[in-house]
């Protein structure tokens, strides 16, 4: 079992050592004990009380194998017709909401295929440490602990259902992470779990999983953040944050206002209302789930999904909670009596002596959901405020691994300045003796300043938000300066395009390719008098060699090509010699040039105008 010590981060020069943390939940809480773990002193706002959101709620569930992206292409698939229908599994109220329709359609957008494999590639390597992460909080002290679910059985209709959560997990096998499961006929499922009835057909058993009571879980990592010396603030919520010189201040409801060197957001559902200032542009939107608890005849040896329906059933004490829907509501709308109806009409034929009448703990909670499906985390615009949320339903599982990525990222603390190097203007002359690297003077240092050029937060996945600097603004060619144009003129080649007479290779430097296709051939430059490049005009050679030819596009046509003139150099013709032929270009023509002097044994045959001899072929 790992200790606490191997994974203590370790801060680093710099770092802040007194830090808030907005949100009493399974994630705020688990960021709290790692930053204490590296001797920080925390303070911790929670409105109400220590996991009274969406972490009291949840299944229980230590599952990394179907922990994946929430948009996935079967959503799709069920089309809009199920999503309206307060009987679906996923329910979407018709409101007006400018946020819900961004997630909406951001959500949608990363329903395919292709997005899907690539949130599953993120997730891979942090499920694979998800579990180790509870090891660590049960060796340090913490007394709650985790239950190995034997069996953790996922059940079916048909055969046909089963087979396709099969492929779901080659998927996520194939993205990296390891998954064990098997599928079990409908008998085999009932004799590993007497309490499912006989219209379970067929069932895959999942292996390596486990399972927790979430409110005793997180009663006990707020115990243990207390014994250590945090303060822990309850009924006391948080109205603004405010960036200082060398801190964060929080404004408190109350109007109090507390100085901290960093603060990390951790409020679920509510997230964009605090971060949003600073730079997180993500829109954060409530997945209210529903949950109760009933008892039951026989208590199933482990958790029970059904993923049709969309239920979880997780034995917790001596009642079976059931948890499950998805439902896109405001975080403090009331509990809909219809969602609850839907859980038990959905689970009734499948469970044998449960009381699904005697209901009680019934809850409805907020569960952060990105339009992407992964987490936010990491640093912000604002090097001292950082989030982590967005977890959708997989906060208790990636609870414990995101307090240590997080608490890693804000131990890192500020880099040391280079005494010798400002961080407006490079110094560009270091003093004597001073071998580093410096960096040349920069340019447009105002950028960082102004509040409208300041970097966007776009999340890239586990561990960090990128401040990705904005795009450089496209140039117009007419707006480039005098010396780019210049300089760009001096290395393209004359003539009148594709309309006129046919462009010739460039006639200086190095040598260019001459045609517009991607066959085109290495032209070598030509030189002039006194080694001066001869000047490429329309008509004129550049070079004596073989004679070009035309290139044929996709469709077989001819292309407009760049020919070069095959008479002598000093053979009078000045390279113009071309024929009245053109090949077959649509609504325009080039000129096709021919070897004027191929019947003339002399190069005076050719004249000056350019005209052919009389007795040339």
């Amino acid at each position: 079992m790992p200790s606490s010590r191997q994974h203590r981060p370790a801060p680093a020069s710099g770092s802040p050592r007194q830090v808030a943390v907005i949100g009493a939940g399974m994630v705020g809480l688990s960021c709290t004990w790692f930053l204490q773990e590296a001797g920080v002193q925390v303070t911790v706002c929670e409105r109400a009380s220590a996991g009274a959101g969406a972490s009291w709620g949840n299944a229980g569930w230590l599952a990394p194998a179907p922990t994946a992206p929430l948009p996935e292409p079967s959503v799709l698939r069920h089309g809009l017709r199920a999503v309206v229908s307060p009987r679906s599994p996923v329910y979407l109220p018709p409101r007006a909401d400018r946020t819900l329709l961004r997630f909406l359609a951001g959500f949608v957008a990363h329903s395919t295929p292709r997005r899907w494999r690539a949130g599953m590639a993120a997730y891979a390597p942090v499920n694979a440490r998800a579990l180790e992460a509870f090891d660590v909080l049960a060796a340090a002290g913490v007394p709650a602990r985790t239950r190995p679910a034997r069996p953790f059985l996922a059940c079916f209709r048909r055969a046909r259902e089963a087979e396709r959560l099969c492929a779901e997990l080659e998927a996520v096998r194939a993205a990296g992470q390891e998954v064990s499961g098997r599928p079990v006929t409908g008998r085999r499922a009932r004799e590993m779990e007497p309490a499912l009835t006989d219209r379970v057909g067929a069932a895959v058993d999942i292996r390596g999983q486990r399972s927790l009571h979430p409110p005793e879980h997180v009663r006990a990592l707020a115990a243990a953040v207390r014994q250590r010396g945090g303060e822990l603030v309850e009924g006391s919520g948080v109205a603004d944050l405010g960036q200082t010189r060398g801190g964060v201040t929080v404004v408190t409801a109350a109007g109090q206002h507390q100085r901290h060197d960093a603060v990390v957001v951790a409020t679920g559902a509510e997230l964009g209302r605090l971060a949003g200032r600073f730079g997180v542009r993500q829109p954060v939107q409530a997945g209210r789930g529903c949950s109760f608890s009933v008892p039951v005849d026989r208590m199933p040896r482990g958790p029970l999904h059904f993923p049709a329906q969309r239920v979880a059933c997780t034995p917790m004490g001596d009642r079976l909670r059931l948890a499950g829907m998805m439902e896109f509501r405001r975080p403090g709308d009331p509990l809909d009596p219809r969602r609850t109806a839907v859980i038990v009409d959905a689970v009734r034929p499948f469970l044998a002596g449960a009381d699904l009448d005697d209901r009680c703990d019934e809850w409805v909670g907020s569960r952060p959901c990105t339009p992407g499906g992964l987490p936010l985390l990491g640093a912000t615009a604002s090097p001292r405020v950082f989030v982590a949320g967005g977890h959708g339903m997989w906060g208790i599982v990636l609870g414990p691994v995101t307090g240590q990525l997080v608490a890693r990222t804000v131990l890192k603390g500020r880099r040391r300045r280079n005494p010798h190097r400002s961080t407006r203007c490079a110094d560009p002359h270091p003093p004597a003796g001073d071998h580093r690297r410096v960096a040349p003077p920069c340019r447009g240092s105002a950028r960082a300043a102004h509040p409208r050029l300041r970097p966007r937060v776009r999340p890239l996945g586990w561990g960090t938000l990128a401040r990705v600097p904005p795009s450089p603004p496209r140039v117009r060619r007419d707006e480039r300066s005098a010396h780019a144009r210049r300089r760009t003129s001096a290395h393209r080649p004359a003539g009148r395009g594709l309309g006129g007479v046919a462009r010739l290779g460039r006639a200086g430097g190095c040598g260019r390719r001459a045609g517009s296709g991607r066959a085109a051939r290495r032209v070598p430059a030509a030189a002039g008098r006194r080694g001066r490049p001869r000047t490429a005009r329309p008509g004129v050679g550049a070079r004596r060699g073989p004679r070009a030819r035309p290139e044929r596009g996709r469709a077989g046509r001819r292309r407009a090509v760049r020919w070069t003139c095959t008479c002598p150099p000093r053979g009078g013709c000045g390279g113009s010699c071309r024929s009245s032929s053109a090949p077959a270009i649509p609504t325009r023509s080039v000129p096709r040039p021919r070897p004027c002097c191929a019947s003339s044994t002399t190069p005076s045959a050719c004249s000056s105008t350019g005209t052919r001899p009389s007795g040339g072929s």
